[in-house]
């Protein structure tokens, strides 16, 4: 039994955002009994088991009213509440966060989906698999103070961790539409 673990998710922007973890027993998955981990459509994708395993980076947006990401994911159950990644701090007012996306019960298990939530004039909208979901708001929130961005879990609380595959994430401080 081979098993690998991703210490460092690269950045593959010039920007140099790599997101790491330090501690082994947290890193997610790459390698599983010597195969890599793919979704089922056959795609290389980092496996996280929804409990401890996590990547942290850097503060890549400054105001969460000019965010835009995008992510691949396949959701390993299609109940409960879990944050693939997140970005912003633990301020409530206002809450300075962006979560890409915050699952609850609304993506079929073992099926791959692509998210993404741009930011306009005054809203923002998400879309799933490039159908609209609806817009919001948007909060005109500061992330100057932001020390956890994570993928895989939601480090300002725990009960959000992510289970599942992420094949692909892409994160902007501007508006992508």
């Amino acid at each position: 039994e081979r098993n690998g673990f991703v210490p460092t998710w690269y950045d593959q922007s010039t920007s140099g955002n790599n997101a790491t973890q330090a501690t082994a027993g947290e890193q997610p998955t790459i390698v599983v009994n010597g195969g890599i981990v793919k979704n089922i459509k056959g795609n290389p994708s980092v496996q996280f088991n929804g409990s401890d395993e996590s990547l942290t980076y850097g503060n890549v947006i400054t105001n969460v009213n000019t965010a835009s990401s995008f992510i691949y994911l396949e959701r390993n159950s299609a109940s409960g509440n879990e944050i693939a990644t997140h970005q912003g701090s633990s301020s409530t007012s206002p809450a300075s966060r962006w979560y890409t996306p915050f699952l609850s019960g609304t993506v079929n298990a073992l099926s791959p989906t692509l998210f993404s939530f741009a930011c306009g004039s005054s809203n923002v909208e998400g879309f799933v698999n490039g159908t609209s979901k609806g817009t919001l708001s948007l909060e005109d929130a500061s992330t100057t103070s932001i020390t956890n961005s994570t993928i895989g879990k939601f480090s300002v609380s725990s009960g959000f961790d992510f289970t599942g595959k992420i094949t692909e994430y892409f994160i902007a401080a501007s508006k992508l539409q």
